[in-house]
């Protein structure tokens, strides 16, 4: 790839052909019909004129100097082969329909063109320059130490971008502003930079009406765009590294709204199966050993779902407030120095607006709408949906009807829940991994979440509930870091959940109280899944961890049938709540967490509740000021969790005197 239209770097190269293209010319190789003296080949005068057209684009660039210190002699061949090479680069890229003829066309947001296992995308003048959501999930991993498939990757605001014959797809900084200060943009344009997703080159001439141009998809995504990234990071730290002759495109679709790419991108470590060399003292233990299920361990392939989808226009911010837990985006705001720091954050939160803005209740003008994706086994399909729609209880109490929306992705349904536009809670298969994730894509530019998922273990499924204690003893997700937005998805309730159904079955079975294989039994299990779908499908609404809130009701209540079972166990699902399991002979309450707690209800109602612009803030404040003055909105993030200061915010403790 070469953003000149000559390919070739020294002007004696350039002489060289400019001298061969001549020679060929009128040196014997091409004459006139009939000329004598014609040697070998040429016998009329078109092929002729061709190549005196080559050669005249050849020479256009080359000096007379050059010329002379030209060094004839190559082989015919090669100079046939490079003045093809020099010809093709001088006339430029060649018209649209000779690059897709014969290509299979699908047209969408970008029209993409396929043959064999070319890939063109067709772009349009007002397409250049111009924001769209760029997001990457692995679509298949490889079942084993974080390598996980159905994860999200990568989410980026990204704008196309061209010159000359170089196109570049250019992920967009918007974590910086100076809104309407001129001098302070400036500032902030020379402060910062964005970052190259990748490049290709333009591929055709414009179209002749539509004035579309084509680029190689192929140089553009079959590269390693999600290196370092979640998931795929183990893969690196083990020496694997990006093969893009064995990697292809699986399938393309586009839509009027997206464009999605399914990848199949090969890794090759020829090292893999090597012993480590002998040591006089042997290396410490590796936190990255080698990879047990592949076949061979020199090889390896990742599906990755690469997706383009338009960006609705930027929704109103609200402001986010320690008191209440919340992810949220930072935005260093440079536009004026009345505040002691730049830095704002903005809740993360879903587009929400009333059909009727008057009514008490109303349907929301767009539901949010969660997919039950085809991987979820039947058998728990039922209980996936009531721990999503538990949610709606939160949005009626501030006026939503219907908020959130379920539906179910059949089996042979023409879509994949990997794209961009669909929101999903799915199973994965894996043969360590003890943890449930509920990521989301989010706009860096306003705090508006655009998608979610929901991911949770296949160990669910397991007939006898000891996959993750017998089988994948203390897995985690420690390999999570917190993300530079500042969204921490490190979750291991569903591990421990599991481990804590385990152990309460195991207490039941052994007092006589459940019979293991029963409705009974099945009923207990139903209610676990379901507190960790509800924990897990907060943090898709914006919810953060909450390790305080187990403690805002005394054990005497929570053991009362009736109270527990209608006010729950804890103030909130966002902790991790453990099995509620009386003393033998005492009264037994809920198991588990059967609904949202007050907090929950507080911290929707703070980032949901439909506010009038001039007295937002203010609204907001008063909403806040309650977790001050009511013991039930008690909250503590994940960090005061880690510091180990306060005893009371900590995960798996119970009611109100913990140390008991």
């Amino acid at each position: 790839m070469s953003p000149t239209p000559f390919p070739f770097r020294s002007s004696s190269a350039r002489a060289i052909l400019a001298l061969a293209a001549a020679s060929l010319v009128f040196g014997g190789c091409a004459t006139a019909p009939g000329a004598p003296g014609a040697q070998g080949g040429v016998t009329s005068s078109q092929p002729a004129t061709d190549a005196a057209k080559v050669a005249a684009a050849v020479a256009a660039g080359v000096t007379a100097g050059n010329a002379a210190s030209a060094r004839p002699g190559a082989s015919p061949a090669s100079v046939a082969q490079a003045v093809g090479a020099a010809a093709a680069a001088a006339t430029g890229p060649r018209p649209f329909a000779d690059v897709i003829k014969d290509a299979k066309e699908s047209p969408g947001l970008f029209h993409v063109w396929q043959k064999d296992d070319k890939v063109w995308l067709e772009i349009a003048p007002e397409q250049f320059g111009k924001p769209y959501l760029f997001t990457a999930n692995l679509s298949r991993g490889i079942g084993e130490q974080g390598v996980y498939g159905g994860m999200m990757l990568v989410d980026q605001i990204v704008e196309f971008k061209r010159f000359g014959s170089t196109v570049q797809l250019i992920a967009k900084n918007h974590a910086f502003t100076a809104g309407n200060n001129a001098a302070l943009a400036q500032g902030v344009r020379e402060g910062f930079t964005d970052s190259l997703v990748g490049a290709t080159t333009v591929a055709s001439q414009p179209h002749p009406e539509r004035k579309t141009v084509l680029v190689d998809a192929n140089a553009l995504l079959l590269t390693d765009i999600p290196v370092g990234q979640r998931f795929t990071m183990g893969v690196h730290m083990r020496n694997y590294a990006f093969d893009a002759k064995n990697s292809s495109f699986e399938a393309v679709r586009s839509s009027p709204d997206q464009t999605s790419f399914d990848v199949s991108a090969h890794y090759f470590n020829p090292k893999a199966t090597l012993p480590p060399p002998p040591t006089p003292t042997p290396p410490p233990p590796s936190p990255f050993p080698p990879f047990t299920k592949l076949p061979d361990g020199r090889s390896l392939f990742l599906g990755y779902t690469y997706n383009l989808a338009t960006l609705p226009e930027p929704m109103a911010v609200r402001r986010a407030d320690p008191r209440v837990g919340h992810f949220d985006v930072e935005i260093w705001d440079f536009s004026t120095d009345t505040r002691h720091t730049p830095r704002t954050h903005y809740v993360a939160r879903w587009r929400l607006e009333k059909k009727d803005p008057a009514a008490a209740l109303s349907e929301p003008k767009e539901p949010i709408v969660f997919w039950i994706d085809r991987t979820v086994p039947e058998r728990y399909r039922a209980t996936v949906k009531a721990g999503i729609l538990e949610w709606n209880k939160a949005f009626e109490r501030i006026g939503f009807k219907d908020a959130i929306v379920v539906r179910q992705q059949e089996a042979n349904a023409p879509f994949e829940t990997y794209d961009a536009r669909h929101s999903t809670v799915r199973w994965f298969v894996a043969t360590d991994a003890g943890f449930a994730i509920g990521p989301s894509t989010v706009d860096p530019r306003t705090g508006e979440i655009l998608q979610a998922q929901v991911a949770i273990p296949e160990s669910w499924t397991r007939g006898d509930r000891t996959f993750i204690t017998e089988q994948a003893p203390g897995a985690t997700a420690d390999g999570f870091a917190e993300l530079p937005d500042g969204r921490d998805y490190r979750c291991t309730f569903a591990n421990e959940a599991l481990a804590e159904m385990q152990f309460g079955l195991d207490v039941l079975a052994a007092r006589g109280e459940l019979e293991p294989g029963t409705p009974e039994a099945d009923a207990f299990v139903d209610a676990a899944l379901k507190a960790v779908i509800m924990h897990e499908v907060g943090h898709t609404l914006g919810l953060r961890h909450n390790f305080r809130a187990s403690t805002v009701f005394p054990l005497a209540k929570i053991a009362d049938p009736d109270f527990s079972r209608t006010n729950g166990i804890s103030g909130s699902v966002m902790d991790y709540n453990p099995l509620n399991i009386a003393v033998n002979g005492e009264q037994q309450g809920a198991y588990v967490e059967p609904s949202l707690g007050p907090y929950d209800y507080w911290a929707i109602e703070y980032a949901y509740r439909p506010l009038p612009p001039e007295t937002e803030n203010e609204e907001l404040a008063k909403i806040a000021a309650r977790g001050g003055t009511d013991p039930l909105l008690a909250f503590s993030s994940d960090q005061e969790s880690l510091a180990g200061h306060d005893p009371d915010a900590s995960p798996f403790d119970q009611g109100s005197d913990p140390r008991r």
